[in-house]
């Protein structure tokens, strides 16, 4: 059906009355000369010919297109009814996993986790452990030779808008409480892996880089709207975006909207901008202008010079930069720009921490904030409702 969509779109001819009318005054125009002797028979006879010949090469060129984009479409549409066949499929077989998981000891959390759990608990839906994929790419088993199994949950997701999150708390180094959220988006494939992607880089096949933002954006609102507050202004949900999606004026206008139109939202969101975006002056750091012009709530991510920092700091107002703990301790860039913000009203945060190693390292840097698998792994967000199904769920089992 959408194949003979396209076709019809692509072949599809407006007739218009003045253009007939130029067409055929053109025609008598050149019928006129030919008889006075103006133009010459041989003259219209090899024009007549040449435009022919160009209406159908234009008409070739025309029908190739036509069958490409119906040929690609007919894939792109397989392509996701299979993915939400093999995600069927597979929510129908026995939780193998899940039982494995419940007969496995759970390990002793730290103090900070505690807290931060504890703080979170309300929100936060009980499961699998998730598998934390820093930078996108999942590593998960190919499915088939273009997609992987993340990328065909992650297609369904957005072409359903079902895209979920997971919160990781940031938790301050000397007081254990947890000072703001970083927002993954959450998805679970169809052989059981739950898995958390903080931002999509790389190639991933028939996913539109601006849409995953865009979707990932509006499940954060939503959760944000669940727990407006005066605890939101305090602890705000850290929400990536990407270079496409500063890089679109019309998401960018969608962005703002939304945040001006939802009173309490613009204090319980920050939007952080990869390093990347602030490197150069371009269409991105002029996206990134637009959200700083409209008030909104800034954060970065990844590393730049000393110089540049101190070139930026005059213009955006970054509450939060986010820097690699591993890359403070041996990246001198990183280091050099932590030494240029340090006395500064931005706060830095240590990600992707895994041991205690790695956390006085960071308590020697100066590092107050900080984020990881040593203090907790991201955890899902119950979508809205959860609860209640739960709870109905519950009575008839009791019934």
């Amino acid at each position: 059906m959408h194949g003979c969509a396209l076709k019809v779109r692509v072949l599809r001819i407006k007739p218009s009355l003045y253009r007939f009318a130029g067409i055929s005054a053109l025609a008598l125009l050149v019928l006129a000369a030919t008889s006075e002797g103006v133009i010459s028979r041989d003259l219209v006879a090899a024009l007549a010919i040449s435009l022919s010949t160009a209406a159908l090469a234009a008409s070739l060129l025309a029908y190739r297109q036509g069958k490409e984009m119906q040929r690609s479409a007919q894939d792109f549409f397989a392509k996701i009814e299979n993915a939400a066949r093999r995600l069927e499929r597979e929510r129908r077989l026995p939780d193998v996993e899940v039982s494995a998981a419940a007969a496995k000891p759970a390990r002793r959390a730290s103090p900070a986790e505690k807290t931060g759990e504890a703080a979170f608990a309300p929100r936060l839906a009980q499961g699998l452990r998730p598998t934390v994929i820093e930078g996108g790419r999942a590593k998960a088993e190919r499915l088939s030779a273009e997609m992987s199994a993340v990328d065909d949950a992650l297609l369904v997701a957005l072409e359903t808008h079902a895209v979920g999150i997971s919160l990781e708390p940031v938790v301050e180094l000397h007081s254990s409480a947890v000072k703001a959220y970083r927002v993954h988006a959450h998805v679970n494939t169809a052989d059981g892996q739950s898995v958390n992607l903080r931002r999509l880089e790389g190639d991933h096949p028939g996913i539109n880089p601006a849409r995953f933002d865009m979707e990932l954006f509006q499940a954060a609102a939503g959760a944000a709207r669940r727990f407006l507050g005066a605890s939101a202004i305090d602890t705000p949900l850290i929400c990536p975006i990407g270079g496409a999606t500063l890089g679109s004026p019309k998401d960018l206008r969608k962005i703002v909207a939304m945040m001006n139109n939802i009173p309490g939202l613009k204090p319980a969101l920050a939007l952080e901008i990869p390093a990347d975006a602030l490197g150069t002056d371009d269409i991105m750091l002029s996206g990134a202008g637009l959200l700083a012009d409209a008030a909104v709530r800034l954060a970065a991510e990844g590393s730049l010079s000393a110089k540049r920092i101190k070139e930026i700091s005059g213009r955006f107002d970054i509450e939060f930069w986010t820097v690699s703990g591993g890359s403070i301790i041996s990246d001198e860039t990183s280091a050099n720009m932590l030494a240029s913000i340090s006395g500064g009203d931005m706060k830095i945060i240590a990600s992707a921490l895994t041991d205690d190693h790695e956390v006085v390292a960071m308590i020697d840097a100066g590092v107050a904030l900080v984020c990881g698998p040593r203090f907790s792994d991201p955890k899902p967000v119950r979508p809205p409702g959860a609860e209640m199904a739960l709870d109905q769920d519950r009575v008839r089992g009791l019934s």
